[in-house]
């Protein structure tokens, strides 16, 4: 029966369990990344943001952009707008009311012209250095290139 389910599913490779990126919470992220001595790839988003959500179907559903990411980073997919509070760069980072965004997002997110913006993609280093900074959706080509030169 075994070895007929098998042929089943190499018959229809669409039904065989598809790799995702391996997310993980910032905080973890943090003690992964100086254990492990791999950088933190860092998306901040939003569950309304339409170029997050398109990118989250798109580029980082290619296998490509996945395998990079789980070989190569600590991945965290960042929420601005959730309230939770966790340590992480040696200090209490917490959800500032008054902005409705997370005090990270707004520490590490902005750009040159002061503004976050949604998605914002980041690589930290080790020592949670900003090596990497792009505001705006990546597609999977772009994002490649970048996570190849890791």
């Amino acid at each position: 029966m075994k070895s007929l389910a098998f042929l089943f599913a190499l018959s229809f490779p669409a039904l065989l369990p598809k790799d995702v990126v391996q997310w993980t919470n910032i905080e973890q992220a943090g003690k992964q990344s100086l254990a492990s001595e791999k950088p933190i790839f860092m998306l901040i988003g939003t569950d309304w943001c339409k170029y997050c959500n398109y990118m989250k179907l798109t580029t980082l559903e290619n296998d490509a952009v996945i395998d990079l990411l789980n070989r190569k980073t600590i991945a965290v997919d960042f929420n601005a707008e959730k309230p939770v509070e966790f340590s992480f760069k040696g200090r209490q980072w917490y959800f500032d009311k008054t902005q409705k965004t997370h005090e990270l997002a707004l520490a590490l997110g902005k750009g040159d012209n002061g503004k976050l913006i949604y998605p914002t993609l980041l690589i930290l280093n080790t020592q949670n250095e900003i090596t990497f900074f792009h505001q705006g959706a990546m597609n999977s080509e772009e994002l490649i290139a970048v996570l190849k030169a890791l």
